[in-house]
């Protein structure tokens, strides 16, 4: 076996041992980009002001069914704080609580878990969001 190679995921490390005859010729890491400086600015410029499209609100009708997709623990994102200002702004809108459902986009991930999706989502999100 090989030393051990060291994968970040989520606020884990993995730690993995590659069969000898493999030959590590390289390491990738994940961007750590950081983000805007004030994300709730960011966010809100963005839902206001898309590149090549209508600003949010007016794709939003009072009484409409809303998806929502957010990436999974693998991936840097601030879902946490950017959430809460879409829902403000689709709630804002007309569209009801309950019927707005969150979707974890998984590629080729394993499932969250319904904790671990309520982690992602942060604690300003309610209950009532499925």
């Amino acid at each position: 076996m090989t030393d051990p190679v060291s994968i970040p995921w989520g606020k884990e490390i993995i730690n993995l041992s590659l069969p000898s005859i493999w030959q590590v010729t390289g390491r990738f890491e994940p961007s750590t980009s950081i983000p805007p400086v004030d994300v709730h600015e960011a966010v809100k410029n963005a839902i206001n002001g898309p590149v090549m499209a209508p600003a949010l609100r007016a794709s939003i009708k009072p009484g409409m069914h809303v998806a929502i997709v957010i990436d999974d623990l693998s991936r840097p994102t601030p879902v946490s704080q950017i959430l809460p200002i879409i829902l403000d702004e689709i709630t804002s809108a007309g569209v009801n609580l309950p019927d707005i459902t969150v979707v974890p986009a998984l590629g080729v991930h394993r499932p969250m878990s319904e904790k671990e999706v309520r982690s992602r989502m942060g604690d300003r999100v309610p209950a009532e969001i499925k």
